[in-house]
């Protein structure tokens, strides 16, 4: 049986593994002379693989740290992330 830690771990090096292989495509793309769309759109989505660690990683963080010092740590870590996402999107 493996942790909710350890799935976790895995969860973000597969995210992580698929972010470099998008920023590879994307740098082959622009070697290859291929249009400036399909270069941009493998950027995009290395941007999106990295923002869904950078949560993952963020959020695991608040929960371990909000939870012990405070009742109510998860929700108040879950707001947060909210409002980061909401600007993330906004950028």
């Amino acid at each position: 049986m493996t942790s909710p830690a350890m799935s976790r771990a895995t969860e973000v090096c597969a995210r992580l593994h698929r972010a470099e292989g998008q920023m590879a495509g994307a740098r082959r793309t622009y070697v290859e002379g291929r249009p400036c769309t399909e270069v941009l759109e493998q950027l995009s989505a290395a941007r999106a693989a990295l923002d869904l660690v950078t949560l993952t990683v963020l959020r695991d963080h608040l929960v371990r740290c909000l939870e012990p010092i405070t009742d109510g740590g998860t929700e108040r870590a879950e707001r947060l992330l909210a409002a980061i996402a909401r600007h993330r999107r906004a950028t």
